[in-house]
C-alpha cells in the first residue's frame, strides 16, 4: 500500500493488520502487510491537532475483481461529473432548442 497525506504526518494504524507508518506530506511511503479480515477499523496514532482523534476510518479488504469494478464506477462517475451538458440542437432554422422563434447568425429573415 502506498500512503502520503496531503496536510499534516498522520501514522497510520491498522491494530488488525498489526501495521503502522506514517504518511507524510509530499513523501510516498509503503507498507506491506497481509490483510487477515474483509473489514476493520484503522486511525491516526498521533494526535497533531484538535478533534484529530475523530476520524474514523474503516478498511476494506476487496478482491481484484471487486477493486476494478469498484474503480470503473469511481472513473464512470468522476467522467459523468466533468461532462459538461450541452443544449440541443434547434429543431428547425429560425427556432430556439425550446421550438421559440429565435436568432441565428448568419440567416435573414425574409
Amino acid at each position: 500500500m502506498l500512503i502520503t497525506a496531503n496536510d499534516v504526518i498522520h501514522a497510520w494504524w491498522v491494530p488488525d493488520f498489526g501495521i503502522k507508518k506514517d504518511a507524510i506530506p509530499g513523501y510516498i511511503n509503503e507498507m506491506w502487510f497481509a490483510p487477515t479480515s474483509r473489514a476493520c477499523t484503522a486511525a491516526s496514532a498521533r494526535t497533531v491537532r484538535r478533534d484529530h482523534g475523530f476520524m474514523p476510518v474503516v478498511v476494506e479488504v476487496k478482491t481484484q475483481a471487486e477493486f476494478d469494478a469498484w474503480l470503473e464506477a469511481q472513473k464512470a462517475a468522476r467522467q459523468a461529473s466533468a461532462t459538461p451538458r450541452r443544449r440541443p440542437p434547434p429543431s428547425s432554422p429560425g427556432q430556439s432548442a425550446g421550438g421559440r422563434p429565435g436568432r441565428q447568425r448568419g440567416v435573414r429573415a425574409p
